[in-house]
């Protein structure tokens, strides 16, 4: 086993990555000072969730303290300095009376507290405040230990004096695990003194800001190797000899990787980067992080001697605590650290004040001249373009760099969902926007969040809301356009989603690394309390009192009718020729033959086949209570539970989806997708 490694356990799916990353991102920004105002942040309950308990169960890691070595380690030390200075009258001259000479053993002596300062990468001060009794006579004094941590920790002692006169230090201040005490700017800092101490060109001349001569300038060694059986460890920092298992390998063998594993031998100063994961970005944020490591948290790993190959294995224990009193999760912290800081190397602060700001006027102002579509998303889309080539970083490291620095407009450029990026989009900004509210949800988390709000499950079977290239839209078409079958935010709602579009809180887990969506509400209350649906309001003009008369009057007239009645009510119904269907453009947008249109329009079927019902409910976008009636017609109920319980959160979910949309959710999640060739029954 090896001592002294450190591994970042950060990781994320090859085809979400983007979102994953977001998630993190934001996140970040909240992880100003401490992991406890993260971990109250994300247990915070939103005016949406059912009540929960109170008292929960948090794993954390076992670790030891630098208190408890300090005691354990130094005490006869302590005392024996303290007996010394009692006998030679140092004491006596401190108190200014004269103290009896009285042997101070360990029990006369308390320490009140201890402040630990980072004198360089291998030293430490300790001022210990203890509280001394000699016969009837109690008093407070600091004693100053002086650390030197390289191979063992070894210490002596400083100074003494009245626990009042303890002296201010400048230094950089250490946590009782010996992690430096720094919130985002001191990162920050620390990230621009490493530059200017290994490669002062890197605010000059971005191409000489390399992870690898960084690397090579702090002596530290990269090694690629394939890791056997490691399916989170990124990388491992080294900093004293050790072994890892690698896949075995064998180039004459086809398989080149064969099963089993053998030990390699890692020198000190060692970075590992573990090849068998993929990697986003060359492996440049890996670097960055453990060179992080390597500069600012040496201490930490000397102090806990660790033999595991990844923090996350640390022996941990299982704690029950209140809900808004979580402990502290000192690997999480330390963690946040490096990964902060891996993104303050990437892209230093300066690159991020100076550059941002100023590209997103020039781009907004050019717009303005040429009379283009513009909104604050799609400026952000161009910035994050230029910034990644110009510093040769990938965009969505950029954007996630741009959100650490309190650009939110960057949450509508570069979104990824369902395996597509969808189109930029803008939002208002008030001093009430947080980070973690989003506007944009993938089909899958939609359905979760269907399963689990009722709320939200209520407010999507009433067709008031639709899901639209990853946004929950109001179903009007003021803010969705329908063309060639594809539903589209409008130019008008891709710049004022908030007006138009649920809004939703991402939840961090830190426990799992995972996230997750709560249902939040929009913006503009006006909107939320509007009911928009647009197969009746196809000009989205309708007052909601004109809107329930319509509702009414298309109800009474189509529940006399047969199937087939129906049908051709539905087809012709719009203002406009555009708006009705054919029995070719129907069977066109529900991957059905025109024969089978006619057929259902002309014949009175005894036998209907679901799933083409389905399909033309799709295809035609009906709304939730008015697909219900259709399908009833031809003898189905759809459920919202069980086993076939998808279908119906298909329908009140994703019914502006096209069929092609439709067949691919199903097949994503593997359900049996909607069988529509005319042998399929």
């Amino acid at each position: 086993m090896d001592k002294n490694k450190l591994n970042d356990s950060e990781q994320y799916d090859a085809e979400e990555f983007p979102e994953a990353e977001e998630a993190l991102g934001d996140i970040d920004n909240d992880f100003s000072k401490s992991v406890d105002e993260l971990e109250s942040e994300a247990t915070e309950d939103t005016e949406d969730e059912e009540d929960e308990p109170t008292v929960v169960t948090v794993s954390r890691p076992v670790l030891d303290s630098m208190d408890s070595f300090v005691w354990k380690h130094d005490k006869t030390l302590i005392i024996k300095e303290l007996n010394e200075k009692l006998m030679d009258g140092t004491i006596d001259r401190l108190l200014g009376c004269t103290v009896e000479k009285k042997l101070i053993n360990s029990s006369h002596v308390l320490m009140v507290s201890a402040d630990y300062w980072q004198l360089n990468s291998s030293d430490l001060l300790a001022d210990l405040t203890c509280r001394i009794t000699v016969g009837e006579l109690t008093f407070a004094l600091y004693l100053t230990l002086w650390y030197n941590t390289e191979e063992e920790f070894t210490s002596e002692l400083q100074e003494i004096g009245l626990a009042d006169n303890l002296p201010q230090r400048t230094f950089t201040k250490l946590d009782e695990y010996l992690i430096p005490i720094m919130n985002n700017d001191d990162i920050e800092d620390a990230a621009d003194m490493m530059w200017l101490k290994y490669e002062k060109d890197a605010f000059i001349h971005p191409e000489v800001k390399n992870p690898w001569n960084l690397a090579a300038r702090m002596n530290l060694d990269c090694k690629q190797l394939r890791l056997f059986e490691e399916k989170k460890v990124q990388s491992s920092l080294f900093l004293e000899p050790g072994t890892v298992r690698v896949q075995k390998y064998d180039p004459n063998s086809s398989a080149k990787h064969i099963p089993g594993f053998e030990k390699v031998e890692i020198p000190a100063n060692t970075i590992v980067l573990n090849t068998s994961l993929p990697t986003y970005d060359e492996r440049m944020l890996d670097i960055y992080h453990e060179c992080f490591h390597s500069e600012n948290h040496a201490m930490f790993f000397r102090l806990q001697k660790m033999i595991q190959t990844d923090v996350t294995r640390l022996k941990r224990k299982q704690i029950k605590c209140r809900k808004d009193r979580l402990p502290t999760d000192v690997v999480a912290l330390l963690e946040y650290q490096a990964t902060r800081g891996a993104y303050a190397l990437m892209l230093p602060r300066s690159v991020v004040k100076k550059d941002v700001t100023s590209k997103v006027m020039e781009i907004q102002h050019e717009a303005r001249e040429t009379h283009s579509y513009m909104n604050a998303g799609i400026a952000y889309e161009e910035v994050l373009r230029y910034l990644s080539v110009y510093y040769h970083v990938p965009v969505w490291r950029v954007k996630r760099r741009l959100l650490q620095y309190g650009h939110l407009a960057v949450k509508g450029a570069h979104n990824y969902v369902d395996g597509n990026f969808i189109a930029p989009f803008a939002f208002s900004i008030s001093p009430e926007t947080r980070l973690k509210d989003t506007y944009v949800i993938d089909r899958k988390n939609a359905h979760i969040l269907y399963a689990k709000e009722k709320k939200f499950r209520t407010l999507m079977q009433s067709g008031d809301y639709v899901y639209v290239d990853g946004h929950i839209c109001a179903n009007s078409s003021q803010f969705i356009k329908v063309e060639e079958g594809e539903a589209q935010l409008t130019l008008w709602a891709r710049a004022h989603v908030d007006e138009c579009c649920l809004r939703f809180t991402l939840k961090y887990d830190n426990e799992s690394g995972s996230s997750s969506y709560r249902f939040g509400r929009l913006n503009s209350v006006e909107a939320y309390n509007r009911h928009y649906r647009g197969f009746l309001d196809r000009k989205g003009v309708l007052s909601d009192s004109e809107y329930i008369e319509a509702k009414e009057a298309l109800v009474e007239q189509v529940l006399p009718l047969s199937f087939r009645e129906m049908l051709v009510i539905l087809m012709k119904y719009g203002n406009s020729r555009s708006e009705r269907f054919t029995n070719e453009s129907l069977a066109e947008a529900a991957h059905l033959s025109p024969r089978i249109i006619s057929y259902l329009r002309n014949e009175e079927v005894k036998n209907y086949k679901r799933d083409h019902v389905l399909a033309i409910c799709f295809a035609m976008h009906l709304p939730s209570w008015l697909s219900a009636i259709f399908l009833e017609k031809a003898g189905f109920q759809i459920p919202r539970y069980g086993t076939e319980g998808y279908l119906g959160e298909l329908l009140d979910l994703n019914f502006m989806d096209t069929v092609d949309e439709i067949q691919k959710y199903l097949k994503d999640n593997h359900y049996p997708p909607l069988a529509l060739a005319e042998g399929d029954g």
